[in-house]
């Protein structure tokens, strides 16, 4: 049986991230927010909107990670991937969901910093994740170098962890003509199209080639690196980079 949808959200809890906060103790660090979610899911544009209004946030690194799950409901969703579909599951058996209608995988559902899962348009709840996640420092701080290389500083506490790269859209309008959306065009934000994982840093310093002149010929408008424990399980550190056109 498909995952149950989540409840509408309300204007009322949209406006709770409406300035988010600025940097904390965290400094330079920024808390990562993965919004699961598909076009052929009638409960995900609020939640949609939510990561919108979280995207430009200071300190905020969000990602929209299509899952394939729905496509069978009428509608194939351009962005859904496989990989995407089981990473959610993956988190499923690792982490505690603050979601008490569903249990395993559902749209949409935010993970926050790989550490806390809830439904995806549960403005207070995501908020209070955040704040959490500000609070919290971060094991590493990786960043890129140029266009050619991504850089993980020697830090202790964190290791062994993946390294991750993942190449994103800033943002898709898409009309939909089938599905619990028809007829509706749907906006999507920092959409993931590519999940790569570079290597393994294992405490000391490390370098990872890339190519970001791939992913600006792609079509990609950024970069994101991600060091997180296997699992995939809590994340250690996060950068992001602006891909401009050519």
């Amino acid at each position: 049986m498909p995952p149950r949808h989540a409840l509408a959200v309300t204007l009322a809890a949209l406006t709770l991230l409406a300035a988010p906060p600025g940097a904390t103790a965290r400094g330079e660090a920024a808390t990562v927010v993965e919004l699961f979610t598909s076009q052929g899911c009638s409960s995900c544009p609020p939640a949609d909107a939510l990561l919108g209004r979280l995207a430009d946030a200071p300190g905020v690194i969000a990602l929209s990670l299509h899952v394939d799950y729905w496509d069978r409901l009428g509608w194939t969703d351009p962005f859904a991937q496989a990989a995407f579909s089981e990473r959610q599951r993956r988190y499923a058996r690792q982490i505690e969901d603050d979601n008490r209608y569903t249990a395993g995988v559902y749209t949409p559902q935010v993970v926050v910093d790989g550490r806390r899962a809830m439904v995806g348009h549960a403005a207070a709840k995501v908020r209070a994740a955040l704040e959490a996640a500000r609070q919290r420092p971060a094991a590493v701080t990786p960043r890129f170098a140029g266009g050619a290389r991504v850089v993980v500083p020697a830090a202790d506490g964190g290791a062994p962890a993946g390294v991750w790269l993942l190449a994103i859209d800033r943002r898709h309008e898409t009309p939909v003509a089938r599905g619990e959306n028809a007829g509706r065009t749907l906006v999507n934000h920092r959409v993931v199209r590519s999940l790569e994982r570079l290597g393994t840093w294992d405490g000391g310093r490390a370098v990872f080639d890339i190519d970001a002149e791939r992913a600006r010929a792609a079509g990609r408008d950024g970069l994101v690196v991600v060091v997180q424990r296997d699992g995939p399980g809590p994340i250690l550190g996060a950068a992001r980079r602006t891909l401009t056109p050519r």
